[in-house]
């Protein structure tokens, strides 16, 4: 597991990719030739493509090196923050629910993309930006698709009406129970504009320990034990959290209070 800071913070907004369909549409054409042939030799091919298809395409821009996972869906190369084209994984604080336990499913996600990646370079392709100038693009890592990766492995959604591109990759790790697919779970986008998941009793009643954040930001968590824990009220939709242990509090990046 990677630890708290390894993240640089950053979102997939709803709108993010907004713009970037009309762009991508005739590259995702020949998405499964990128990931049999050279990375050069395919972008010449869809370079084709587009000149054949659209009367006016934008520069694609290019970044590759060593890539620093922020989470899920997003990558820092340098100083290139990369938003990967039409997927959506869990946020990073974001947890699903499986066989009446909860689990950190978003940390999970951005866990699976860094140790997948590995040691590898990466090369990234995009013509577009999103609002908070993140480029969005699709990305090769030892000469496989992580877009498409993700999805496959049921770390991400593919992200309609945006791509169409990843369907089937999320069909066949829906059939398969992969990732996240064998939990409950809210969608990322829906859990962005503050859909949160409903727990049965079971986990409610498991759920002891409260994680509250301050009017200064910090997160603590109280404990049944602690004097002031019967007056903290937890509000979820500003981002406070129930956990069923300490070592989860923690891992989620809350601090004991009163230490």
């Amino acid at each position: 597991m990677i630890g708290d800071g390894f993240g640089v913070g950053g979102t997939n907004a709803d709108v993010d990719q907004g713009n970037a369909g009309a762009v991508f549409s005739s590259q995702m054409i020949s998405r499964h030739l990128r990931q049999m042939v050279p990375v050069t030799t395919v972008f010449g091919i869809v370079g084709l493509v587009s000149a054949m298809m659209l009367t006016s395409v934008p520069a694609s821009s290019q970044v590759s090196g060593r890539a620093r996972v922020v989470d899920g869906d997003t990558l820092k190369i340098g100083q290139e923050v990369v938003s990967l084209f039409g997927i959506d994984a869990p946020e990073a604080k974001q947890f699903c629910q499986s066989e009446e336990k909860l689990w950190p499913c978003g940390r999970r996600a951005r866990d699976a993309l860094h140790d997948h990646i590995g040691q590898n370079r990466v090369e990234c392709f995009g013509a577009e930006r999103d609002r908070q100038g993140r480029l969005l693009a699709v990305c090769l890592s030892g000469g496989e698709e992580l877009n498409g990766w993700l999805v496959s492995e049921g770390w991400a959604l593919a992200r309609r009406p945006i791509s169409n591109t990843y369907v089937d990759d999320e069909a066949a790790a829906l059939t398969a129970r992969r990732g996240i697919w064998d939990s409950n779970f809210v969608k990322p986008w829906e859990w962005r504009r503050g859909k949160r998941l409903k727990i049965g009793p079971l986990i409610a009643n498991q759920c002891k320990i409260k994680g509250t954040i301050t009017n200064d930001g910090k997160k603590v968590y109280f404990l049944p034990s602690d004097q002031q824990y019967p007056l903290v009220q937890i509000m979820e939709s500003t981002g406070e959290l129930w956990f069923f242990s300490e070592n989860e509090a923690r891992a989620a990046g809350w601090r004991p209070s009163g230490r």
